[in-house]
C-alpha cells in the first residue's frame, strides 16, 4: 500500500489584499530575491516522501522536463524498510522556477542537499538519479561525499565537455545538434517539440512544455552541452550502478563501458528499454537496492 506524503512549499502566492502598498505576491518576491539570491540560501525542493520509518533512504531524481511521477510505484517494489525521497528539481513539477538562476549542476545539487538535510537528517543516503537526475546525482556526491552511500545512474547521459565537443562520438555530434536547434529556436521550441513528438523525430521523454521551457533551455545550455560529469563520476569512490536502455537514443554506451574497466567500484546493466523509466528500469533498480550492490 502507498503510504506516501508531500512535502510542497508555494513560492508565490496570488491575493488580491494588499499589506503596506504591495500586493503579497510582490512581497514574496522580494523575499525570494534577498535569500535566495542575496544570501545565496539554497531553495527547499518540493517533495514526496514514502515510508518514514524506513531504515535506509533513497532519495530519486527525475531527468529533464519531468517530475517526481517519474518513480510511480516503486515505493510498492521496495517496501517499508526504505525510506523513499522523490523530489522536484528546480524548475519542474512543483518546485519552485526562478528565472534568474543558472540550472547548474550546482545550483542544483545544493537544493537537493538542502532538502535532505531537513527532511532526512543525519542520514546517508543511496541517490537514483535519471537522464538530468543522473548529472544532478553525480554532483551532490561529489559535493557531500560523507552523506552519499551509492548511486544509481538510470540512462546519464554523459558528454564530452563544451570545449572537447570536436572530440565527441558521431552520435554525441548529432544530439548537440539537436540540442543547439531547440536553444536557437526557443521561441518555437515548445510547439516544435510538439510537433517532432507526433511524427516521432524525438522520444515521448522529451518533456518540453511552456511550464518549464525556461528551465528547460537553460538546463540544456549549462548542465547538458556543458558538463563535466564523465569525469566527476570516474574520480568518485563509492558504488556506482548504471542502468540503461538498449534502444536509448539519447546516450553514448561508450562511455559506461570506458568507466567500467577504468574503474572497479561502478558496474552497467543493460535493459530492453530505451530512455524513459518503465517497469524495467524500476524492477532493477529495486533489485540492485535491495541485494546491496549499492
Amino acid at each position: 500500500m502507498n503510504n506516501s506524503q508531500s512535502v510542497k512549499q508555494p513560492l508565490f502566492i496570488e491575493t488580491p489584499d494588499k499589506f503596506g502598498g504591495f500586493r503579497y505576491t510582490e512581497i514574496m518576491n522580494l523575499t525570494d530575491t534577498f535569500v535566495h539570491r542575496i544570501l545565496n540560501v539554497p531553495y527547499r525542493l518540493n517533495a514526496e516522501i514514502s515510508h518514514k520509518a524506513g531504515k535506509k533512504t533513497v532519495v530519486l531524481l527525475h531527468g529533464i522536463g519531468n517530475s517526481l511521477k517519474t518513480w510511480h510505484g516503486i515505493e510498492d517494489r521496495l517496501g517499508p524498510d526504505y525510506r523513499i525521497v522523490k523530489l522536484d528539481l528546480l524548475g519542474f513539477g512543483k518546485s519552485p522556477k526562478p528565472d534568474w538562476i543558472k540550472y547548474d549542476a550546482v545550483t542544483q545539487a545544493r537544493a537537493v542537499r538542502r532538502t535532505i538535510a531537513e527532511l532526512c537528517p543525519g542520514r546517508r543516503v543511496i541517490i537514483v538519479g535519471h537522464s538530468l537526475g543522473s548529472l544532478v546525482a553525480i554532483e551532490v556526491a561529489k559535493r557531500y561525499r560523507l552523506k552519499t552511500q551509492s548511486l544509481i545512474l538510470c540512462s546519464p547521459p554523459f558528454y564530452q565537455p563544451e570545449g572537447q565537443a570536436e572530440f565527441a562520438a558521431a552520435p554525441e555530434k548529432l544530439l548537440r545538434y539537436l540540442y543547439n536547434t531547440v536553444i536557437n529556436r526557443s521561441d518555437r521550441a515548445v510547439s516544435l517539440a510538439s510537433l517532432a513528438r507526433r511524427f516521432k523525430l524525438i522520444p515521448e521523454e522529451f518533456g518540453l512544455s511552456s511550464d518549464n521551457q525556461a528551465a528547460y533551455i537553460a538546463t540544456l545550455k549549462t548542465m547538458i552541452l556543458n558538463q563535466t560529469s564523465l569525469r566527476d563520476t570516474s574520480r568518485l569512490s563509492l558504488p556506482i550502478s548504471i542502468v540503461y536502455g538498449q534502444f536509448d537514443p539519447l546516450i553514448i554506451p561508450k562511455y559506461y563501458q570506458k568507466l567500467v574497466r577504468a574503474k572497479s567500484n561502478i558496474t552497467k546493466h543493460k535493459l530492453l528499454s530505451s530512455h524513459e523509466i518503465d517497469q524495467r528500469y524500476l524492477a532493477k533498480i529495486t533489485e540492485i537496492i535491495v541485494e546491496d550492490r549499492v
